[in-house]
C-alpha cells in the first residue's frame, strides 16, 4: 500500500541497503547521492539509471554523465540511457517514488511502497497518464480538481479536464512558469482548458499530481501528449494523508502563484472522449 514518505526516511533506507535500484531524470549532487555512493563503496548492490539527454542540454547531460563515472568507479552498476524520466529508488523490495526528481530540499512528494512490484503502480508514461485521467474522469458536476504538473501539452489529460470543467467540476490547474515560458503551444493549450472554465496558474514547482475529491493521482509524469513508452511512474492513491499532503501543497502555492490569460482568439482543443492515453 502506498503510504507517504520523506527524503529521510529514503536516506535511512539506503544507508542499510544490500540492494539499491535508482532511477532520475537528473542526477545531481546532494545527500541522496551521497548516500548511493557510500552504499556501491561499502559493497551493497548499486544499479543507477538516468536520463542520457535531459533537457537536451549539454551541461546537464554532462553533469549526469560525472555522477555516473563517480558511481561506477566506486562499484554501482551506472550508466545513461534514453527515455528514463521515472523518479524512483528500491532499496531491499522497498520502493520509493519521487515526483519531483529527488529535490532534497522539499517540494516534491515522495511515496513508499512495501511492494516494489505493485500492479498498482504504473510504470511507463502511458499507463501513468492513464490512471490520472481516469481519476479526472470520473468527477462529476460540483466536484473540484486541482491538479499540478511540471510541463503541460494537449493530449487526453487537457481533454479530459476541459470535459470536466464543461459539466460543472471545478478545475483548476498549476504549471510551471519555466515550461510555460518557452512552450507556445502550452499557452494555447491552456487558453483551451480556461475558455471552457478552468482557472490556470503558474508556478515556480515542479509536482505532479491531482487531487479529485477524496483521491489523488501521483507520479513523475507530465501531462504532456508522446513518449508514451518511457519509463514513468503513477498512481491513485486513496490515503488520505496523501491526498491532505497534495491538497496543502497545491493550496499553498496556488495562492502566490500567477494567473494565466488566454490569448483573445482560438478555439478550444478538446480530445474525442474515446481518446485514451495507450499504456
Amino acid at each position: 500500500m502506498l503510504a507517504l514518505a520523506s527524503t529521510a526516511e529514503t536516506l535511512a533506507a539506503v544507508a542499510s541497503a544490500r540492494s539499491v535500484s535508482f532511477s532520475a531524470y537528473l542526477l545531481h549532487p546532494g545527500a541522496l547521492f551521497d548516500a548511493l555512493d557510500a552504499a556501491a563503496r561499502r559493497g551493497a548492490k548499486v544499479v543507477a539509471r538516468v536520463e542520457e539527454s535531459p533537457y537536451r542540454a549539454g551541461s546537464l547531460a554532462r553533469l549526469n554523465a560525472r555522477m555516473l563515472e563517480r558511481l561506477r568507479r566506486d562499484g554501482a552498476d551506472a550508466r545513461a540511457e534514453p527515455g528514463v524520466h521515472a523518479k524512483t529508488l528500491i532499496a531491499d523490495g522497498v520502493a520509493y517514488y519521487d515526483d519531483a526528481n529527488w529535490l532534497e530540499r522539499g517540494g516534491d512528494t515522495i511515496l513508499r511502497d512495501p511492494d516494489a512490484r505493485d500492479p498498482a503502480v504504473a510504470t511507463t508514461k502511458g499507463a501513468a497518464l492513464d490512471l490520472e485521467l481516469r481519476a479526472i474522469e470520473a468527477a462529476r458536476a460540483g466536484d473540484a480538481i486541482d491538479l499540478e504538473t511540471e510541463s503541460f501539452g494537449n493530449g487526453p489529460v487537457s481533454g479530459a479536464l476541459e470535459r470536466a470543467a464543461g459539466r460543472g467540476a471545478r478545475v483548476r490547474v498549476l504549471v510551471s512558469r519555466r515550461e510555460l515560458r518557452r512552450n507556445a503551444r502550452e499557452a494555447e493549450t491552456i487558453a483551451g482548458l480556461e475558455r471552457a472554465g478552468a482557472e490556470v496558474r503558474s508556478t515556480g514547482a515542479t509536482e505532479k499530481f491531482a487531487v479529485v475529491g477524496e483521491r489523488a493521482w501521483v507520479g513523475s509524469a507530465n501531462a504532456t501528449y508522446g513518449a508514451f513508452d518511457q519509463s514513468d511512474w503513477g498512481a491513485v492513491v486513496d490515503d488520505a494523508p496523501v491526498r491532505e499532503h497534495c491538497a496543502s501543497a497545491f493550496a499553498s502555492r496556488w495562492g502566490t502563484a500567477r494567473r494565466e490569460k488566454a490569448p483573445a482568439k482560438r478555439e478550444p482543443s478538446f480530445v474525442p472522449v474515446d481518446a485514451r492515453v495507450r499504456a
